[in-house]
């Protein structure tokens, strides 16, 4: 597929895991950042979708957002909050069939 998605997650394993759901198993091609600032300075790209933590060093989620929504993008918005216990291999799997689902 063409489609471009960001991925932006301070945590590695999380980065990680969403960037393995994103690329090997829906097969969209992916950028990752680990901040909000980078991902800010390469919106020029132009991404289809961007997968957002709120909770980033620097620029928190919520004021990249803020920048996001400015009529420079009209890409999809998402976020993926991180919360002690949060089960997100279990999170993905059930968007992952919600995505199936909708696509039929």
């Amino acid at each position: 597929m063409d489609k471009l998605i960001f991925v932006v997650d301070d945590q590695a394993p999380i980065l990680g895991l969403l960037t393995y759901w994103v690329s090997e198993k829906w097969n969209y091609k992916v950028k990752t950042f680990d901040n909000a600032e980078e991902m800010l300075s390469s919106l020029s790209l132009k991404p289809d979708l961007v997968l957002l933590d709120i909770m980033l060093p620097g620029i928190s989620g919520i004021d990249a957002l803020k920048e996001i929504k400015k009529p420079i993008l009209s890409s999809p918005l998402s976020y993926f909050p991180h919360k002690e216990g949060w089960m997100l291999p279990s999170k993905l799997l059930n968007l992952e069939l919600m995505t199936i689902s909708q696509n039929r």
